[in-house]
């Protein structure tokens, strides 16, 4: 982590914000959850102090903690933090990092019980990425609406778009994709 150490000496707090959380969320992501959490609080700090124009400067360091927030089970901060992204990417025209974004507030909706709303946040990601004929993305975004659409009973839609997923994953190179629109398919299918 000596990225932390050298972002702590940088004046530009919005590049110190998304190095931090960078390492937040590897440490999520690797499972060093005590770690994770305390790098997570200073990246919150430091992107909640910042004006919405000094964010979208560096608008990833949302990104990268919202998606620490998410494996940390904040989801509150992760869905609070990825709908303040989303807002200030689409006002500055940054929607490069709405795959990232956009999982990190749907997927905390569902879990939340906020269920339409997942729906909603979802549905719009698909429509997005099959607009800008972005496979991955939209592979996400299906297998994420998948989970909520089964959770309201809507189980054909789910799996409708539980086997896009899959079908659409099978055609890229990542086979994490692949395993994650798996699982989407494997709980629907339950």
């Amino acid at each position: 982590l000596r990225t932390v150490v050298a972002a702590r000496r940088v004046e530009d707090l919005a590049l110190r914000a998304s190095a931090i959380g960078v390492a937040a969320m590897g440490c999520a992501f690797a499972g060093d959850a005590d770690r994770a959490l305390g790098l997570r609080d200073e990246a919150a700090a430091l992107v909640d102090a910042l004006a919405d124009e000094q964010l979208g400067t560096r608008l990833e360091a949302v990104g990268h903690l919202c998606a620490a927030e998410l494996y940390l089970d904040r989801y509150e901060s992760s869905a609070a933090h990825a709908a303040r992204g989303v807002r200030i990417g689409r006002a500055t025209g940054q929607s490069g990092l709405a795959p990232m974004l956009l999982p990190c507030l749907g997927t905390p909706l569902w879990v939340l019980g906020r269920l339409e709303e997942s729906i909603a946040v979802f549905d719009e990601a698909a429509e997005s990425a099959r607009l800008a004929r972005q496979e991955q993305a939209l592979v996400w975004a299906l297998l994420n609406l998948a989970l909520p659409l089964v959770l309201v009973g809507d189980v054909d839609t789910a799996l409708r778009c539980a086997r896009e997923a899959v079908d659409g994953a099978r055609s890229l190179d990542d086979s994490v994709v692949l395993s994650w629109a798996g699982m989407s398919l494997g709980r629907v299918e339950l």
